[in-house]
């Protein structure tokens, strides 16, 4: 059961990947107001589950991971405080894009010279992925951090139950670095209620999506 729901995750980001690659699907205002509706309830499922890039990156840190072990590189890992970056990124492009609606600006000029630096740093933020993976998503995703501001308010989020014996597998299976089994009901903005806490915990019922208590 919690190898599917592994599986079950993967096949829902491959089948988003193939979706948008056919051209089959188009992202729209309403599909990300359902994406919020949902995170209300559940948190960032979007990102944990759908996210293209996030699923990208975390093939690459899949990758940087094998290779750290191969090659006995251990990497630090991100600050905790570095979450709450993207926070920040969240709200000045929100600024940035009213600031320019009311100013009458709809593009802006640089021609190659912006398409060189945006691409220089697009190749940077995968590389990352090879020692922190989900980078870009725990530190500078503006999405991903309104979205992660509703785990503070989800009705249903994961609970650490009583027979939690401590093993920490569960926050070494997290990919946003979110440590589940010591936060009760976790409602850390970082997590993508991608559920591989629950997928690795070796207690039956240990990490259950439950109501939050009242």
């Amino acid at each position: 059961m919690k190898m599917d729901l592994h599986t079950l995750r993967r096949f829902t980001q491959v089948s988003m990947m193939a979706l948008l690659a056919i051209g089959a699907f188009n992202f729209s205002p309403m599909f990300f107001v359902l994406m919020l509706v949902i995170a209300v309830f559940f948190g960032p499922v979007y990102c944990g589950w759908l996210c293209p890039f996030g699923f990208i990156q975390e093939l690459i840190g899949q990758a940087g991971r094998k290779l750290r072990k191969r090659f006995g590189i251990k990497v630090p890992d991100l600050p905790y405080q570095s979450r709450y970056i993207r926070t920040g990124v969240a709200v000045l492009l929100l600024a940035a894009s009213a600031g320019a609606m009311t100013m009458g600006i709809r593009s802006f000029e640089g021609g190659s010279l912006m398409s060189i630096l945006f691409l220089a740093a697009f190749l940077v933020i995968l590389a990352l992925n090879l020692l922190w993976p989900r980078f870009f998503c725990r530190v500078l995703c503006p999405m991903g951090a309104l979205l992660g501001l509703c785990n503070l308010i989800k009705i249903y989020p994961v609970r650490v139950q009583s027979c939690c014996v401590g093993c920490g597998k569960c926050s070494k299976a997290c990919p946003m670095g979110v440590q589940p089994a010591k936060r009760g009901d976790n409602r850390d903005i970082a997590c993508i209620s991608c559920l591989e806490c629950c997928a690795a915990c070796p207690v039956s019922s240990g990490l259950q999506v439950k109501k939050a208590a009242e």
